[in-house]
Order: structure tokens, then sequence, then C-alpha cells
């Protein structure tokens, strides 16, 4: 006869928390997995979130787009734009420069604020070289709404976790659960049934995600907001928190309860025959009497009977492996001297731009170069040209440079030229669908 209902809950309590203290090398590991599990998710997810903060609170009172040297007929045709949310106007020698936030920027992707800008640009004929967007505040936007590319690395680190820890999860699980199956054979002689034992190991696991997921909350989120802490946000970092308790309690519950419900099918009399080198479904299964022992062989029995531990371990260790291989390989392929040293700043240390249309004239009839060079610790001048562009693929922007070539580099040029006539005048023809070349 099964426990009576009213007695039942408290006894499985008892009976799981006795569990708890009995196999404490089962509680321990499964803990620390959670604990560490949580922590990993949560710490990045925060770190992300902290970051995102504490850009846009960085750009918080800043224009995010100037209009510099314009006209006063365009300063009127800007302002009266319906795109343009406030303007801050400024007199300087006749022009004006104007500080503008955008209707509703906040809401846009890179892309769409860009898209504006152009737009309002266009409308005022205000040339490209007057008009300065905000890099800070555009980089607080997304670049292509949720999914992308920082939340896609997390979600993908995040997946990675989490099946790493519920093959740990029920690992240990499993190996207790073989452990204690005579323990279950008992407990049903004595009433208990299928259903009773599975609450039981359900309890386990609940108690054990209630310790170990606030701990690894906590732990996570030091560590998120060690980095930023200007981007602490308690409302963001609240509803963190509850979807990745959420995903963490699903994880441990669905990777403890297929060895439970195996374990618990096992019939009492099954129970007491098992040796712990089966698999449940063959318990009490006659094996051969007559084997050829040898250290291969028995090693080959062992698997057989009990394939499914010997398949979570190789996975366990297999998954495990290429994670530290893969965090290996990373911290090694770093090379923050040559991160720093990218783009321009391979050629030097200093980037001296001249906000100009004509800045070759410029540079040469004002002297700027040999004025740098002369001075002391200027090692060299390295000049460049290039032009400010942003182009777009799917739903994204990027800012980029164009390099653009002179005609005074076109007698460096003709020396490396293999094969063929280049020549500065040169120009080849482009056909477009709609009648431009």
């Amino acid at each position: 006869m099964a426990l009576h209902k009213n007695g039942s809950t408290a006894m499985i309590k008892t009976l799981a928390r006795r569990d708890i203290m009995h196999n404490k090398i089962k509680a321990l590991f499964s803990l620390v997995t959670i604990i560490l599990a949580t922590s990993l998710i949560m710490g990045l997810s925060v770190f992300e979130s902290c970051y995102k903060t504490d850009m846009i609170r960085g750009v918080e009172g800043q224009p995010q787009v100037q209009f510099i040297e314009i006209t006063a007929e365009q300063s009127k045709i800007i302002q009266s734009d319906i795109d343009v949310a406030s303007v801050s106007v400024e007199e300087v020698s006749g022009l004006y420069n104007l500080k503008v936030d955008v209707v509703d920027a906040r809401k846009m992707t890179q892309l769409g604020f860009v898209t504006v800008v152009e737009n309002i640009s266009s409308n005022a004929e205000v040339e490209g070289t007057h008009v300065l967007k905000n890099d800070a505040f555009i980089n607080t936007l997304p670049d292509g709404g949720l999914i992308n590319s920082e939340n896609l690395l997390i979600l993908l680190i995040g997946i990675l976790v989490i099946i790493v820890s519920a093959l740990v999860v029920y690992n240990v699980f499993y190996l207790a659960i073989v452990s204690q199956i005579k323990e279950f054979g008992r407990l049903k002689t004595l009433g208990m049934t299928e259903k009773q034992i599975t609450r039981m190991t359900k309890y386990e696991s609940k108690m054990l995600c209630i310790i170990g997921i606030p701990a690894g909350l906590i732990i996570g989120s030091i560590f998120g907001r060690s980095f930023y802490p200007n981007g602490w946000s308690w409302s963001k970092v609240t509803v963190i928190g509850i979807f990745v308790s959420f995903i963490v309690y699903r994880a441990v519950r669905m990777s403890v309860m297929k060895p439970t419900k195996l374990a618990a099918k096992v019939s009492p009399i099954n129970a007491l025959k098992f040796t712990g080198d089966q698999d449940f479904k063959h318990i009490g299964e006659t094996a051969r009497l007559k084997r050829k022992l040898s250290p291969m062989n028995i090693a080959c029995i062992s698997i057989k009977t009990n394939w499914r531990r010997f398949a979570i371990t190789v996975l366990s260790l297999g998954v495990s492996g290429l994670l530290f291989t893969l965090a290996s390989v990373y911290i090694a392929s770093v090379n923050v001297e040559s991160i720093v040293k990218s783009g321009v700043f391979q050629y030097g240390q200093y980037l001296i731009q001249p906000l100009t249309d004509d800045a070759d004239e410029y540079i040469s009839d004002k002297g700027i170069v040999a004025d740098i060079e002369s001075r002391n610790g200027v090692k060299y001048v390295k000049t460049a040209r290039e032009i400010e562009s942003v182009w777009a693929y799917g739903s994204s922007s990027v800012d980029d440079a164009t390099s653009v070539i002179g005609q005074k580099d076109y007698a460096d040029i003709s020396s490396e030229i293999i094969e063929g006539d280049v020549n500065y005048q040169s120009r080849r023809k482009y056909d477009f669908d709609d009648g431009r070349t």
C-alpha cells in the first residue's frame, strides 16, 4: 500500500533531505555545476547589459548630430524638418553651427538613424563634410535588432553552457541513482510508488536550485558589474536574473528526470539483483556464463552492460575538452598590440584630420607636415587621403573610410606595375539599369 497522501509530502521531503546529506558528493558536484552555469550566463549577460547602459549614459546630453558652418537658409530648413526634435544654434562669422537631436532616435537602428540624418542633410543641401554624426551615440543603437553579433555570441555561449551543465548534472544524478537502485527497491517494497520516488528526486533538484541559482546570480552580477559599474541597472539585471533562473532551473529538472524515471520503473525484486554494472532496462536478464576474461573484454563488457553511463561520460569529457581548447586558443590568439595598431594607427599614435574640402591645398599651403615633423619627439608623418563613407548590408550599417589615390601617388605606383598601362587620367565606364554611367 502506498504512503497516505496527507503524509506523503512531508515524508518525501524528509527522505530527499536525508538523501542529500547521505550523498554529499552528488549534492556538492550538482550544486557547484548549478552555481557555475548560473554565474557564467548571468555574468556575460550583465556584462553586456552594463556595457550598453554605460555607453547610453555616457552620450546623454551630447548632440546626436552637428551641422557646422552652414548658411542661414540651410539652418532654417533643418530647424523646420519634421525629423528634428530639438536644435541648438550658434552663429560664428555669419555661418551657423547646429546641434541637433533626431525624433525617436533611441528607437532606431544604426542604419535607420544614419538614413534619417542623410535625409535631413539632403533636404537642406548640406554637404557631408559639414555633417558630424555622433559615433558614440550611433554605437549605442542596435545594428541588427535583437539578433546582433553581441547578443548572438552570448546566446551561443549560454546554450553551450546549459548543455554542458545539463550533461554534468545528468551524469552525476545518473551515477548516484545507479548506486541507489537497491534503496529504491526497498522503498517500493514499503509501499512507495513510482510517482513518489520521482517527486522525491524532483524535490532534491529543487533544493539544490534554491541554493545554487541565487548564489550563481549574485556571483555573476558582481562579475558583470565590476567592468562597467556606471552601467548598472536594477530593472535590467532583475529581468536578466529571472530569465537566467528559469532557463537553469528547467535544464536541471530535465537532466534529473530521465534517470529518475528509469530507476523508478525497476521492480523491487530486480532492484535487489542489481549489481551496479547493469543498465536499468537489463536488470534481471541472464548473461552468458562463459567469457574470455582479459582487460579489453572486461572493458567491453562494462561498456555494453551500461552503455548510457559510458556515452554520457565520454560526451561530458568531450564537450569539456572542447570548451577548454576553445578558451585556450582564444586567449593565446589575442594580440593586444595588434588590436591597438589596427587601421590607420598601424602607422603612428596620433591622427590629425583637417575638416576642409581642399585638404591637400590646405596642408601644403600652411606647411603643416613640415611643422609637425620639426617638433621634438616626432619620428615621421605619413599623409593619407580618405573619404568618409557609410555602407549598408541587410539591416545594419558600418562607418568606413575609402582610401583615395591622388595624382602624386601614381609616381610611386607606376614602379610597381607588372603588366598593363595605368595613368591618372584613365577612367572606366559603368552602365547602370537606370541609364546612369
